[in-house]
């Protein structure tokens, strides 16, 4: 039977703000292009074609060294619309500047972190970028240049948590640590990282506004960003599975 074919998620050349800073870039030696044509017609009506050269050449010349913000800009551009994340039944091949192949075994967790920008209390935007954590390594960013982001990580999420989730159940039942990031806990203990607690003084745990909030019995409740704890949604099923057994 053939291999079902690959999932692809392409990146954007542009996001809204490259071509805002891409029409900024140009409007610069366009004007500077306008004045040296400018120049170039004074001084053929003034002076005759001699003095066309003279007149517009210092224009031109700096309209030239203004469009080398411009071209950089234009080559990031088809860098970046290059890229795409495919996923086939082995897993992932990350296309960029070279291909880079992610087999499942070797992805252990996702995060996901919106980034908003606010003026004063009001929400201007919001930009998502997605973590993949691969077993060895450092965290690979994804940002929401790749179209449909939030489908892409649900659909990492669909291959990948069922591959995970006996493992960790197989270690929490056997009282050993199971890692999210900087988090982990076992049947007695639930660990942020900077304070250990016992599950006597967990009372709930849930996720908003990208922050994990622990709430606890006896102190305020501690708030952990969830862009730093992968594969959070197993995290809180494994919480409550074990807060069932209870």
């Amino acid at each position: 039977m053939p291999s079902p074919a690959p999932l692809s998620y392409p990146s954007r050349a542009m996001n809204r703000e490259d071509a805002l800073l891409f029409l900024g870039a140009l409007a610069l030696p366009l004007v500077l292009l306008a004045f040296g044509l400018w120049e170039v017609y004074l001084g053929y009506v003034q002076f005759g074609p001699a003095a066309m050269t003279a007149w517009g050449q210092p224009w031109f010349a700096s309209a030239a060294l203004a469009a080398l913000p411009l071209f950089f800009l234009t080559v990031r551009a088809v860098l970046l619309a290059r890229r795409a994340v495919l996923l086939v039944e082995k897993g992932l091949i990350l296309q960029g500047f070279s291909k880079k192949s992610l087999p499942w075994k070797n992805l252990q967790g996702l995060a996901v972190e919106d980034v908003r920008y606010h003026l004063l209390t009001l929400t201007l935007r919001t930009r998502r970028r997605l973590y993949l954590y691969p077993t060895t390594g450092r965290p690979i960013p994804l940002d929401d240049r790749f179209r449909d982001l939030p489908g892409l990580a649900e659909t990492i999420k669909a291959h990948l948590y069922p591959l995970l989730l006996p493992e960790l159940r197989k270690q929490l039942q056997a009282n050993q640590w199971v890692y999210f990031g900087p988090v982990r806990f076992n049947r007695a203990t639930f660990d942020t990282g900077s304070q250990t607690l016992p599950w006597e003084q967990v009372t709930s745990l849930r996720v908003h506004g990208g922050f994990l909030t622990v709430e606890r019995s006896t102190r305020a409740p501690l708030r952990l960003p969830t862009a730093k704890i992968p594969n959070v949604e197993l995290l809180l099923q494994l919480v409550e599975e074990l807060y069932t057994e209870m």
